[in-house]
């Protein structure tokens, strides 16, 4: 079922689990990834909060029927229904009659009854044994998923459901369906519970039971690390196929794509922005010492992660952070910094100019220079190819925070493969507007791409990148960029901030180094010296070492999501 793309760095279970109950309609029902707030996804959002989550999961939706309609030979063509929408069918028969059935989470999790959250060995049973198949029927016009039988559930993006606890998860396990697959790129993202949801939705038993898991996975583990991972492997190495863009067939990768290089680029705060770091930090520092002095690190745990949002978001550009009153001193130094660039451009002759200045951060002004340096790039391999390079200048003066880049257009190393385009990532829609304005006054044609778009203003975004070659830049969201979308017209990333699970940055940068790329793939992950960021890269490298023991391999493929009062610690106190 699964695209040849999608089937890159997945797990997928060897076991399929079967209950008792005899399949009365053969469909294939996947469930789609949603997009993720800052924080973990409990599955227990507001409405709104589920109804953007649900949009953002349509595309990806629609990507599964086409990659079903273009994978499948024609001799075995599958009849496919997207289940969305206000007019989507309720009648069962209906669905009856497709091969496939392809729906969200966000509609799981509305229409399906939540299985129970008692874990003794007794529930677990009872919820194993599914009652007989009972003809389908309608209520309060919705469809009665209890007496719908499947053949085959797959949970596409499985993690979603990594908290048994939460309604997504527990909607996904009331599903009556006689095998059973999840597939995931990064099937740890908190701790090893996680797998213990997976374990749950397959019925794969006894790990199915939580008591049983708990002593036969995370006892060891806690009591010998080394034995207990090892244990885990074996457990895993029977119903897990993992495979990554490393893996070998026959001494050969299974995939061949063009090199990923990723650059770490770490710059220097300017004078006005360093103070105004130090200034938030010193007091972020001094109230997470009185909570831990306290003992409530645990009872302050949200107004901690929102210290830590406000330092991770100053790293970007001080205007992102809200709430904090900012010293009158450094309040000046900003006013300062943003008259002289405006007295530079008063003071510019016309030819030197494009469009007004406006108050710059340290990662903006690298992104221009990076670009910068891809058009110089561009005009030496056109010149190589004949091409008429695009008029393109960099002007500079004394002072280092006001940089001028012209309009410009990127072209590749070859007039074959058409120009140069890049992805630049953020976590903020707030980061992504200044990158945005920066772009506008320096002529940069650009598209954006994030979780308040429409999926009609997505797929335009998308469409525009992808073939208009004076449209040099997307500019997409973390979490929206990290769904099963295909940007291969990019060759190179830019992430503009960290983010906990190095994962989530990993699937975005997937979004480009892919199938169907012809191109090396270059990615830039820009960071602040000597701030929060420095340990968010240490903390990064401590999960991915975590992950790696789970699968006995040289290098992880996840981390954390939710930070451990352990890991907030060490963010503060490093």
């Amino acid at each position: 079922m699964i695209g040849a793309e999608e089937n890159i760095n997945k797990e997928t279970p060897k076991h399929e689990s079967e209950s008792d109950v005899k399949p009365e309609v053969k469909v294939s029902s996947n469930s789609e990834t949603t997009v993720q707030s800052a924080g973990d996804n409990d599955g227990n959002g507001s409405s709104e909060k589920m109804k953007a989550k649900d949009e953002g999961a349509t595309s990806v939706v629609r990507q599964w029927a086409r990659e079903l309609d273009e994978k499948v030979t024609d001799e075995a063509k599958l009849s496919v229904l997207i289940y969305h929408g206000g007019c989507r069918t309720k009648d069962p028969v209906e669905l009856a009659k497709y091969d496939v059935v392809v729906t969200t989470y966000a509609i799981v999790t509305n229409e399906v009854p939540k299985e129970s959250l008692v874990e003794d060995d007794e529930t677990m049973k009872k919820i194993t044994k599914v009652p007989p198949m009972v003809s389908p029927t309608i209520r309060n016009g919705k469809l009665q998923w209890v007496s719908v039988g499947w053949f085959r559930v797959v949970l596409d993006e499985a993690q979603t459901i990594k908290n048994h606890r939460t309604q997504v998860a527990r909607a996904c396990c009331g599903l009556r369906a006689k095998r059973r697959w999840c597939l995931s790129g990064t099937p740890i993202q908190n701790t090893i519970d996680d797998l213990y949801s997976y374990f749950r939705f397959l019925r794969y038993d006894p790990y199915a039971v939580y008591k049983s898991f708990y002593n036969t996975i995370k006892v060891p583990i806690s009591r010998n690390s080394q034995i207990g991972y090892k244990k885990l492997q074996a457990i895993l190495k029977a119903i897990m196929l993992r495979r990554t863009k490393e893996t070998l067939l026959d001494g050969q990768p299974i995939i061949n794509l063009p090199p990923k290089t990723i650059n770490l680029s770490k710059v220097d705060f300017s004078v006005e922005e360093r103070s105004f770091y130090t200034k938030l930090e010193a007091e972020s520092q001094s109230q997470f010492k009185a909570y831990a002095d306290a003992g409530t690190l645990n009872q302050n745990y949200a107004n901690i992660l929102l210290m830590l949002l406000r330092l991770r978001q100053a790293c970007d550009h001080p205007q992102l952070v809200k709430g904090f009153k900012i010293h009158q001193k450094i309040l000046l130094l900003l006013c300062v910094a943003i008259y002289s660039a405006i007295s530079v451009y008063q003071n510019t002759s016309q030819g030197m100019r494009t469009r007004a200045l406006e108050f710059s951060s340290s990662k903006i002004k690298t992104v221009l220079d990076i670009l910068q340096s891809l058009s110089n790039q561009g005009r030496r391999n056109s010149a190589q190819y004949g091409q008429k390079p695009s008029s393109s200048q960099r002007h500079e003066d004394d002072d280092d925070d006001v940089t001028i880049v012209e309009p410009t257009t990127l072209h590749s190393s070859s007039p074959s493969q058409g120009p140069i385009k890049t992805i630049v990532f953020s976590q903020w829609t707030g980061m992504l507007d200044l990158v945005e304005l920066s772009f506008v006054e320096n002529g940069i044609e650009c598209r954006r791409l994030d979780g308040t778009m429409s999926l009609a203003a997505r797929d335009r975004a998308v469409k525009e990148f992808s073939k208009d070659p004076d449209v040099e830049v997307m500019l997409m969201s973390l979490k929206a960029g990290n769904l099963g979308l295909n940007m291969v017209a990019a060759c190179h990333v830019i992430l503009l901030d960290l983010w906990w699970n190095p994962t989530t940055e990993d699937q975005a940068v997937d979004r480009a180094h892919r199938i169907g790329q012809t191109r090396p793939v270059s990615v830039t992950r820009v960071t602040i010296k000597d701030t929060i960021e420095d340990q968010i890269l240490s903390l990064q490298e401590k999960k991915r070492k975590m992950v790696a023991s789970a699968f006995g391999e040289e290098h992880g493929g996840s981390s954390a999501s939710r930070l451990t009062v352990d890991d907030l610690k060490f963010l503060f106190m490093a």
